[in-house]
């Protein structure tokens, strides 16, 4: 199924920005984890270690920035694909899927020379209240994380959360709901 604006906007409106350095983010949900790349091979360290790519359901001010980007060209699809993720060695990675926890990021140096946002731990840990900002697509300013309201139209707001709990009443497992990303629960609600 295509990624409508309806869908792109839920989920990036839904995704926590990540402003402050060093400031441990509560909260924040592993969105994927990633263990082979495009061609199904898993990803290795320069040492033969296995590792995984884990994506988190939060951005930086920059991620935000391409999402809008993207999102008024209306390319919805990479729209949905600015976030931040984290390298974990590949069984511990596999502790963290469809978790929620901590979330410290800091400042590095790119190879060219830029200043970037980077995580640097994260810490599964059992839902809290989020403390995190959510941004609107319409350049509308902050929203408070901790109600995480998505604008869908006019008068129609939906989170997450909510999303989640329509599609069990609608006969969906509890697992399989659980076990599902952002981006497949703002789909499978879009077609109920």
């Amino acid at each position: 199924m295509e990624i409508t604006k309806k869908i792109a906007q839920a989920i990036i409106e839904s995704r926590p920005v990540i402003d402050e350095m060093l400031v441990p983010f509560k909260g924040v949900e592993v969105s994927n984890v990633g263990f082979k790349d495009a061609d199904g091979d898993p990803f290795e360290w320069e040492d033969g270690t296995e590792y995984a790519i884990v994506s988190f359901k939060a951005m930086s001010e920059y991620h935000f920035d391409r999402a809008s980007e993207d999102f008024e060209n209306e390319d919805y699809a990479d729209a949905c694909n600015h976030n931040l993720t984290l390298s974990v060695e590949a069984t511990k990675a596999r502790e963290l899927i469809s978790s929620t926890g901590v979330l410290v990021c800091h400042k590095i140096e790119n190879k060219d020379g830029d200043m970037i946002v980077v995580v640097k731990s994260f810490k599964a840990i059992p839902a809290e209240n989020a403390g995190t900002k959510l941004r609107t697509l319409g350049g509308k300013g902050k929203k408070d994380g901790k109600k995480s309201k998505i604008a869908l139209a006019e008068n129609d707001e939906v989170s997450i959360d909510d999303m989640r709990v329509a599609l069990i009443k609608d006969g969906a497992s509890k697992k399989d709901v659980k076990a599902m990303n952002d981006k497949k629960v703002a789909k499978a609600y879009a077609e109920l």
